[in-house]
């Protein structure tokens, strides 16, 4: 799914700074997929299982919110609305979200 964002992952190592970066491209929705992503970076399993829940036609809350930033993301089932600007399947960004999480977890341990 990332390729079809045109979204590269990638491992961020600087002196005083490690992290993950979604590099973007110039495919149509490429910008706002990998912000979103890099916005839900540290809440990207919750949000992995509150889409799971949205999926299943169970109860969940509309917005769902980082815990740092002014961002947002809405459920309006079959997709999400991010910052009320990008609209995505909700089986799009489950997929995205479960590649990212993996790549991060990957990459975790190569850090040093």
């Amino acid at each position: 799914m990332s390729k079809k964002y045109g979204i590269t992952f990638k491992k961020i190592i600087l002196k005083n700074y490690s992290g993950f970066k979604c590099e973007y491209s110039t495919i149509p929705g490429s910008y706002c997929a990998a912000d979103l992503l890099e916005t839900f970076r540290v809440e990207a399993p919750y949000l992995l299982e509150e889409i799971d829940t949205v999926l299943k036609g169970e109860y969940y809350d509309e917005i769902f919110l980082p815990d740092f930033g002014f961002s947002e993301l809405r459920f309006d089932p079959p997709n999400a609305i991010f910052n009320n600007d990008f609209t995505i399947p909700l089986t799009e960004l489950k997929i995205l979200l479960e590649e990212w999480i993996e790549f991060m977890k990957k990459e975790k341990f190569n850090m040093k």
